[in-house]
Formats: structure tokens, sequence, C-alpha cells
């Protein structure tokens, strides 16, 4: 057993020296993504320790929706924990010392818990698994954080072209909304616009305390203002009752950047007049978010992956354990990080082979919504709802978006993310 677990506590060391080396190759001596030592070996890790790296280095820099890319990741790490310690994750990013500090101290030591905890769960090589969670994490908020660094990273780059900045701008829902109402063929939920301002009282608080005074954003207000649709009846065949509207996340990507000359020529940009095709828009991932019984939101669902072609949905799964938050969390091993769910676990039948209808028909509109509205940002996430009023709409859509546990094809978005790092390196240093 020695010799065992000899190569094993070697191996780990060199899975460490690997980490630390790419950290050192990225930021100290600034290498290309292609010119680094694990690159050709194991582009996917390079590209996830790349990351890492122009995360710091951008940190300080204008985001596109919040003053800086460091403020958005405090805001969007608000309610997450790293999982079996109920520690806020935001902490560790309060400012670029301390979100260094976490990348180069506390996300290995977290990586080697995990490993050491799952290797007990799953019976697997702790090295192994060191590896996966240290240089090849695949799990969603991984993929998030990729997502996230990417558009960012885009539209830093863009900051100065009008044209790509308003496509960003259309994350805001009201601007959404506006946008695709004026396309005249995307399908979107309604809004109010005979409403100025909704007064809401409470029926037995007291003092003014239960006063909610909502101005529509039609009218200069913050708020939007819908009447509430319901799921149509295939999908609530498949869900209990009282479940909120439960909706497809369904991730698009654009090359429409990388074919027009806004990534070839950035100081050029009036030339940037490639025809938007939706043959350059891809689907990475389908997934139905099943809303749990009495929530009002499908924030609190249970995942469950959805064929792009076929409409067949996978097993469901849960990531709540990232967001339990607080002491009581510590070293606690929540029941839902492995568990798969073949039906909905607030009590209905089977849903694991049913077929959502229509999901060519769903994906190629959210194809055609992004070539449309926003083309030059890479990655969008499509929030659609399948109502009994109007068949499917899109609520609403997320540009540093996830996939929610939804399968994913590694090798096409692998090689998107290689094609959108070396033409942003490019575009950055002003290279055609």
């Amino acid at each position: 057993m020695v010799p065992i677990a000899g190569k094993t506590y070697l191996r780990m060391l060199r899975i460490l020296a690997t980490y630390y080396y790419s950290l050192i190759e990225f930021s100290f001596f600034k290498k290309k993504l292609e010119d680094s030592c694990l690159y050709r070996s194991d582009p996917y890790s390079s590209i996830w320790l790349y990351s890492l790296v122009h995360t710091i280095r951008l940190y300080n820099k204008k985001h596109y929706r919040s003053p800086t890319l460091g403020a958005d990741i405090r805001a969007n790490l608000r309610n997450l924990a790293i999982p079996a310690s109920g520690i806020p994750m935001h902490l560790f990013f309060q400012n670029v010392f301390s979100a260094s500090f976490f990348i180069i101290f506390i996300y290995p030591f977290a990586a080697l818990v995990a490993s050491a905890i799952l290797s007990m769960y799953l019976k697997s090589p702790i090295s192994t698994l060191f590896h996966e969670h240290l240089l090849q994490p695949s799990h969603w908020f991984a993929r998030w954080r990729l997502n996230c660094f990417l558009v960012a990273w885009h539209a830093m780059l863009n900051e100065e072209d009008e044209g790509v900045m308003g496509q960003y701008s259309l994350e805001g829902k009201g601007e959404f909304l506006r946008a695709a109402e004026a396309a005249g063929d995307i399908p979107i939920s309604p809004f109010r616009t005979d409403i100025g301002t909704l007064f809401a009282k409470h029926t037995h608080i007291e003092g003014g305390m239960g006063i909610h005074v909502l101005r529509n954003f039609t009218q200069g207000g913050d708020w939007i203002l819908q009447d509430a649709l319901t799921n149509d009846a295939a999908l609530s065949r498949l869900l209990p009752p009282h479940t909120p509207l439960s909706t497809l996340r369904v991730v698009t990507g654009s090359r429409h950047w990388l074919a027009s000359s806004r990534s070839t020529h950035p100081r050029n940009i009036v030339n940037a007049t490639a025809t938007p095709l939706v043959d350059s828009v891809s689907v990475f991932t389908v997934v139905l978010r099943a809303g749990r019984a009495g929530a009002s939101t499908d924030h609190n669902s249970i995942c469950f992956p959805v064929d792009s072609t076929s409409g067949q949905l996978g097993l469901g799964r849960s990531n709540q354990h990232w967001y339990k938050l607080g002491t009581q969390n510590t070293f606690k091993v929540h029941d839902v990080f492995l568990k798969t769910w073949p039906g909905h676990p607030d009590g209905v039948g089977l849903i694991e082979g049913q077929e959502i209808p229509g999901i060519q028909s769903i994906c190629d509109l959210c194809r055609r919504s992004h070539s449309k509205l926003l083309p030059e940002v890479p990655l969008v996430g499509w929030d659609v709802a399948l109502t009994a009023e109007l068949g499917p709409v899109i609520l609403e859509l997320n540009i540093s978006c996830n996939f929610f546990l939804g399968e994913v094809d590694t090798a096409m978005y692998l090689k998107f993310m290689q094609d959108f790092v070396k033409a942003m390196q490019r575009h950055e240093t002003g290279q055609a």
C-alpha cells in the first residue's frame, strides 16, 4: 500500500505544480493561450487557468453592466458558498488582492478537500479527482465562470463600439422586451403599457409598511408589469401541482464576431458589416428547470437536461448545495450533491425519457433571436417559457449565463472558447 500512496502523493504534487506553473506562465511571462506548455496536451485546462489569471488582470476594469469586473463577481457570488463550508464566496473577492489570494491558496485547498470527500463517495482515486477539480472542472460553476470571463473580456475590447455595446445592453430586461417587440417576429412575454403606476397594499400590515408603488418601466420607472403566465398542458403533466412557471434555459453561441471585421480590425469598426446569419449560431445546451412545489419561481428547481434534437429529458440534478450559507453548513455534505432524480422529487411520475414537444423549433427561435438581436455577443442564455396562454415565449436573456447542469458537448464548447480567446488576444494587441 505504501508505494501506491507514494505514487498518488507524487501525482498530486505534479498536478499542483502544473497549476502554479501555468499561473506563472500566464501572469509573469504573459504567454498567449496557444504558447503555454499545457495547451497542446490539455487545452481545456489551459483555457481554465488562462481565465483565472486574466480575471485578475481585468478585475478593476469596467464591466458592461457593473462598475468593474470585480464588482460584478461580488454581486454574482453574494448568495453562493464554497460547498460544504457555508463560507460566502463573495468574501474572497472584495478586491484584487483577496481574489488573487483565493486563486493562489484557497481554490487549490478547496479542490483538495472536495476531492477527498468525493473519493469516499465515488470510490475514485483522489489524484484523479484532484486533477479534475483543479485543472479540468466541468461542473456548472466553473463553466459559468468561464462564460462570464469570456463575455466580460469581449465587452471590454468592444467598449468603444456603440453597436456591440448596444447589444450588450439587451441583458436589461426592459431593453430586451422593447428590442424583441420592435423586431416583430420574436415571441415574448407580454408587458403592460396601459398601467403607469401600480399601487399594491397588503391587507393586514399597518403603518404604511405594506405599501408598494410600482412605476412601469414604459413610463420611466423600474418595474415591468406583466400578467402571470402558466405552464402549458404538456409541461404541466410532468410537474406536481402548485409549481411555478418552469422554464427552459437554452444557451446559444454566436461566431459572427469572429467572422466580422470587428475581431480582426479592432480600430476599423465602421467596416464591421458582415451579415449576421443564423447559421453562425449554435445551441450549446438545453435544460428544463422544473420548479419546486410551492416555490414562487423556478430558481428553486431540479434541472433536467434536454436533448436539443429529440427533446428527450435526462436525469434531474440540483446545485442547491452551492447555496447553503452559514456555519450550520460547515463540513456538512448535502445529499443533493451527487443525487439524481428520474422524476420530480415533489411527487409526480417519471420525467426522464419524456419529451419536450417542438424542441427544434424552440432552439431555432433562440438561434434566430441571437442572430437578429445581438449577433456580436458570443454567448446568450435564453429563458423560454412553454405557456398555456401563448405557447413558447422568451421571458428574458442572460449574457453572463450558465448552463444550469445541462449537458454540453465539451469538444464543441472548447473549440468555441479557443477561437474566441485567440481572436481577442489579436484584437487586444491590434493585430490582424
